[in-house]
């Protein structure tokens, strides 16, 4: 079993656009290449350099859950694997994903493999 990059998970309101230009992951990268609709929060991958400057960022705040959230940031442990900009390499970014019980993500991780 491969262990996941994504060290944790942070909701966020208020970001700025460019904020969305990380790596598209989770459900977001795994959408343009299945027919599952893209989910309601966008999800990306940044580092934690860079989540550290989102955060400090004015009028950025973060939220416990993603009730209300605007982006969802996989904060990743290393920037190296972020740099793999393989944008067809759904697992690699997206580890999470294998350990769903949603049949529906299941079958289109099937498909990509």
């Amino acid at each position: 079993m491969l262990a996941s990059p994504i060290s944790r998970r942070r909701y966020l309101v208020g970001a700025a656009a460019s904020a969305c230009k990380g790596l598209a992951a989770g459900l977001s990268a795994l959408a343009p290449y299945s027919a599952l609709a893209d989910p309601n929060v966008p999800v990306v991958a940044l580092d934690r350099v860079k989540v550290k400057n989102l955060l400090d960022a004015r009028g950025v705040q973060e939220l416990p859950t993603s009730y209300e959230a605007e982006l969802e940031v996989e904060v990743w442990s290393t920037s190296r694997a972020l740099s793999q900009r393989d944008r067809r390499s759904i697992g690699s970014r997206s580890t999470s994903l294998f350990e769903t019980t949603d049949e529906r993500v299941r079958s289109a991780l099937d498909e990509m493999m």
